[in-house]
């Protein structure tokens, strides 16, 4: 099957090269996983990357997928690297820490006097004074992020939250500096860090608010039990409620014959607490579902139009149809197979043409540019929300009824700040012909619609383009626009499931474990973002208009990037956690202390023996290659007899790397003014709950502008102010309010 449909793979995969991605040159400089992973992403979609590659590299035996990150990377040394710093685009520095192994020497002062370069540097830390070392385990305990599941304990995350965030935060970075050089001419350096990325994560969660009232509070609880049970052949299915009539549909797949009300959405219940905020009775639901076979339950499921997935491993899916459909997976030359990038773009060539280039607005920053969003839900209105702390001016389209995120306001807020909302009925044709003309003013349309849907509201391109032939249009969709499940409805949840995440969150032996931030759809919201600066990039160097599309399911994949398949076909990189969910390999896990816990990152054979020392079990561990759980419980003896404090200092004095788990997250980023960068702590004033205060903009701003606009638009809040502005006189406008075309 998977040989039967590479042509058509090949052919997605070539529409991903732009011509002025083509165009430029990176160097790699970078450490470990996330330059790694960046410097992959722009040679994937075109860019001439060159490597300094050093012989002391240890990431190489960390990640069997780093020799395949960097397949395809010109490998050059110092000499032919100081004429390359000179023409380049792109620089990448900093990565990840390793015990020993001192950073390369600045190549570029003195002596290189290239204005037009663009330094992307990640570090580990945001916070000068105490920097943690650069491993993915420290920055998730010195953030908060591992105490973000469960209420009594911490955990390791099994996807490398920090990383995967400083990796989306760098790239939307890179290309939102590469559309500023575009106007200015000049490059700049780009600063990300993992515990910028960890923060990604949890902007939904992290508000607080001077009057909370019931709706503020509203957000899924740590220990929560998700709609994940076992099926009668041991396997485990993860749905989705929500839409109209789930409860009843749920319960006819089922089998339950019990009276419910025909409209039950089935939506969460904050008073049935963590393990019936889903729903009111998931011991009833457990007891029916495992009276079914897992294939049999989601035919059930899928034709009563509940979205539905297996909990699968990592590699599970990889020659199912629907990711074979949209490349999803691709072959290395050498024979590797990786997961693609998750972004992909469309050329309308009919507007390619140099001559058309957008001339830059002397004074007017690269992101002053208009985005009409009609997306709901998380991930394609997080997106332009991202845009938006950059500049853009989002016109955020909703439904009478409103986004339906609108009732867990942290969720919307964060999503959706720094807009302006018109309502508009698009089930009349005078509502669409509003939204055409919306539309035929913007730079840019996001929408996560059907393609079906989007045909019937005339915002499918063709249709678009018809009066704006350079439009750039962001589409997000659950599964992709090919293949059986296009028109499958997509959630985080399901996709969580089948893309192995819940499955690596587990640890060894315990059921499948649902991350209660949806990070799949912040993800998205991220890679759309970088898809619509790449897509401006596009059209401002070349002249062409282009399409982006960013599936759920290809985002979900990307989280686990780490993992690849030999040209064997054994799988690799699938690195499992323990029981406790504490970590990978017990030099580098979190630990409980006698008042709290830390996290332990000794990464070298040097750092594991320091360790032994300071426990006084140097003779009772073998070497740290050898470490295996009773040497996990040796040490973990051990740390239970001391405080946090007192351990972290005599770790500190004998250069082991260790970091506090911080138990109150967003409390810490909140309230350590010493951290702050500027817009990472926004704030609003608002009329019913006071001040609120929000994790702001993870990105560094562009150009010389005003800080952003930190409020949360109302339901058709600016829809007069909006109408006017694309040329709608007063006396039109109130014709519509009266036939109830706008709101």
């Amino acid at each position: 099957m998977r040989s039967g449909n590479r042509p058509q793979g090949d052919a997605v995969r070539q529409m991903r090269k732009l011509r002025s991605i083509s165009e430029l040159t990176v160097l790699d400089l970078g450490l470990g996983m996330a330059p790694a992973v960046v410097a992959h992403f722009l040679r994937e979609h075109g860019a001439k990357v060159f490597r300094v590659e050093r012989d002391d590299d240890p990431f190489y035996a960390v990640y069997p997928a780093y020799s395949v990150w960097h397949e395809g990377s010109r490998r050059v040394g110092p000499v032919a690297l100081r004429e390359l710093a000179e023409r380049a685009d792109i620089c990448i520095t900093g990565g990840e820490d390793w015990p020993g192994l001192a950073p390369l020497p600045s190549l570029f002062r003195p002596g290189v006097s290239n204005e037009r370069l663009i330094v992307l540097d990640i570090q580990g830390d945001i916070d000068p004074r105490r920097p943690t070392p650069a491993v993915d385990l420290l920055a998730a305990a010195s953030s908060g992020l591992c105490y973000e599941q469960h209420s009594d304990r911490p955990i390791a995350f099994a996807f490398q939250a920090p990383t995967y965030g400083a990796v989306l935060l760098g790239l939307a970075g890179l290309f939102a500096a590469l559309l500023e050089r575009e106007v200015t001419g000049l490059g700049k350096t780009v600063r990300t860090s993992m515990r910028r990325g960890a923060t990604l994560w949890w902007s939904g969660f992290w508000s607080s608010a001077e009057h909370p009232d019931a709706a503020f509070a509203n957000v899924i609880p740590k220990d929560v039990r998700p709609l994940i049970f076992k099926c009668k052949d041991g396997r485990h299915v993860h749905f989705v409620l929500g839409s109209a009539g789930s409860v009843a549909k749920l319960f006819s797949s089922l089998g339950i014959e019990l009276a419910v009300d025909a409209d039950d959405r089935g939506f969460p219940n904050p008073a049935g607490g963590p393990r019936n905020y889903f729903f009111p009775d998931m011991d009833l639901l457990q007891r029916h579902v495992e009276e079914i076979d897992l294939q049999e339950l989601l035919v059930r499921l899928r034709a009563a139009g509940i979205a539905a997935e297996e909990v699968s491993k990592p590699g599970a899916i990889w020659d199912d149809e629907q990711i074979i459909a949209n490349a999803i997976v691709n072959t290395t030359p050498c024979g590797w197979r990786q997961v693609a990038s998750p972004v992909s773009l469309e050329i309308n060539t009919n507007s390619q043409d140099p001559t058309r280039t957008r001339s830059p607005i002397p004074g007017r920053p690269a992101l002053r540019i208009r985005i009409v969003d009609f997306g709901s839900f998380v991930a394609g209105p997080y997106a332009s929300k991202t845009l938006a702390d950059l500049g853009a001016d989002v016109i955020k389209v909703e439904p009478p009824g409103g986004d339906p995120t609108r009732a867990m306001i942290r969720d919307f807020s964060a999503a959706n700040r720094g807009k302006r909302s018109i309502c508009i009925d698009a089930k009349s044709e005078a509502g669409r012909e509003v939204m055409k003309r919306l539309c035929q003013d913007a730079d840019a349309v996001h929408h996560n619609f059907r393609a079906d849907v989007a045909k019937r509201l005339g915002l499918d391109p063709s249709d678009l383009r018809r009066t704006s032939s350079d439009l750039m249009i962001m589409r997000t969709s659950g599964y992709g626009t090919r293949g059986p499940k296009s028109r499958y409805p997509g959630f985080d949840m399901v996709i969580q499931a089948c893309s192995g995440l819940e499955y690596a969150a587990a640890g060894q032996g315990n059921p499948p474990m649902w991350y209660r931030s949806p990070v799949v759809d912040y993800a998205a919201g991220a890679v759309g973002a970088i898809a619509t600066l790449m897509a401006l990039f596009e059209r401002q160097r070349v002249g062409a208009a282009v399409t982006a599309d960013v599936s759920l399911l290809s985002v979900g994949m990307f989280l686990g990037s780490e993992v690849v398949q030999s040209p064997d076909g054994s799988f690799m990189g699938m690195r499992e956690l323990d029981t406790r969910q504490t970590g990978f390999h017990p030099a580098e896990a979190l630990y409980q202390t006698a008042d709290g816990w830390i996290a332990i990152a000794a990464r070298s054979k040097e750092m594991a023996t320091r360790l032994a020392a300071v426990l006084g079990v140097e003779g009772e561990l073998s070497s740290r290659e050898h470490w295996d759980e009773s040497a996990r419980e040796t040490v973990a003896v051990r740390i239970r007899m001391r405080t946090t404090l007192e351990l972290l200092d005599e770790l500190s004095k004998t250069d082991v790397w260790a970091a506090p788990c911080i138990e109150q997250g967003w409390a810490a980023l909140r309230n350590d003014s010493a951290l702050g960068c500027a817009n990472l702590i926004g704030s609003t004033s608002t009329d019913q709950r006071g001040t609120v205060i929000f994790v702001g903009s993870l990105l560094q701003r562009i150009g010389d502008l005003p800080a952003p606009n930190t409020a949360v638009p109302d339901l058709g809040e600016h829809t007069s102010a909006i109408l006017l502005e694309i040329g709608f006189t007063e006396r039109e406008i109130e014709d519509l309010y009266d036939r109830g075309i706008v709101y």
